[in-house]
């Protein structure tokens, strides 16, 4: 598939050991964009799914970002990143990082949150070789994480709807205690899990994002307006946003996304 010639902000990055292209989606700034704004969509796919069909092979804009960063000392900024897993693949992570990076022309993020991908079920496992399972999947991100904060590229990082044994053993493994945890704001918190918390000075903060966030609609969307044959998997969503610190004012919002080949 070539979409850039349709669609420029769109660009392939690779293929998998298989011989399926990967390609990375960057919005830019939708901030701005009164359609958008206007509409009350009930999640962030959808959202993006919208800004996708608006474009057209007529009207296409590479939606790079605008100034409005640039008229603010960069210590006057908060810039969130929060990233929907559907593969356990840290590179996929480490490129969304650097494309935020690279878009919004910074060298550091404020916050990283990580919703990992759902674990496949496999029949007859315990619950104790799930968790063990879980946490070998992800030690490479979250190790990956833990080096970007070693390395000042990263001031936070959070992990989203993880238990309170998820939390441990991760935390335990790697050595490091993420300042943040996400849950959505109609689950039950475990009272040992706030307790836990607390005491460890962890930051429970509530969420309205699906779990697991539905991408279906984005690749649907892609392949739609590029009338590109063959089928898409949407691999990872990232959204992004910046606030002025003072005024809590939002001046940039944006996605990055991921999408995959299938056969």
């Amino acid at each position: 598939m070539i979409f850039q010639n349709i669609m420029p902000s769109i660009h392939q990055l690779e293929t998998t050991p298989s011989g399926l292209a990967q390609f990375q989606l960057r919005t830019g700034n939708i901030n701005g964009n009164l359609e958008l704004k206007c509409t009350n969509f009930s999640n962030s796919a959808e959202e993006l799914a919208q800004w996708i069909s608006l474009q057209s092979k007529d009207s296409i804009m590479d939606n790079t970002e605008d100034d409005r960063m640039a008229i603010h000392a960069r210590n006057d900024l908060k810039v969130t990143f929060k990233i929907f897993m559907t593969k356990w693949d840290v590179g996929s992570l480490e490129k969304a990082i650097e494309a935020l990076k690279e878009e919004l022309k910074i060298k550091d993020i404020e916050t990283v949150i990580v919703a990992p991908p759902p674990l496949l079920h496999i029949d007859g496992e315990s619950e104790k070789e799930k968790l063990a399972r879980w946490i070998d999947l992800m030690f490479p991100i979250y190790s990956r994480l833990a080096q970007y904060i070693y390395y000042s590229e990263v001031g936070a990082i959070g992990l989203a709807d993880v238990s309170l044994r998820q939390l441990k053993k991760i935390s335990k493994r790697v050595a490091m205690q993420p300042p943040l945890v996400q849950l959505h704001e109609s689950s039950h918190v475990d009272p040992e899990l706030r307790a836990f918390a607390e005491e460890q000075e962890v930051q429970l903060l509530a969420h309205v994002d699906p779990v697991p966030m539905p991408l279906a609609g984005v690749a649907h969307a892609l392949t739609k307006i590029t009338r590109a044959a063959g089928s898409l998997q949407t691999t990872l969503l990232g959204r992004y946003t910046v606030f002025i610190r003072a005024r809590a004012v939002m001046i940039s919002k944006g996605y990055i996304a991921h999408l995959e080949e299938t056969h």
